[in-house]
């Protein structure tokens, strides 16, 4: 899945924590976390640190891919 806005982070994070039958405070108890903060960066992630975005792939067991956009004329970060 290719991510392009900062709430389709937070929507792939809830969708894979329901496809693995995992609640919000399972999901903190597993990065070190209370369950409001699981909620706090599924609904909203931009202000949420890297290295936490991490540990939730890393406990959701995904793969961050960071591969360079294919060359175009607009390269604006409205774009993204």
């Amino acid at each position: 899945m290719n991510i392009y806005l900062s709430k389709d982070v937070g929507s792939l994070i809830r969708d894979i924590r329901k496809a693995r039958k995992m609640n919000q405070k399972q999901l903190g108890s597993l990065v070190g976390v209370a369950q409001r903060r699981i909620s706090v960066i599924e609904n909203d992630p931009s202000k949420t640190e890297l290295g936490m975005i991490i540990k939730i792939c890393k406990a959701l067991d995904l793969k961050i891919d960071i591969t360079p956009r294919a060359q175009s004329k607009n390269t604006e970060m409205a774009d993204w």
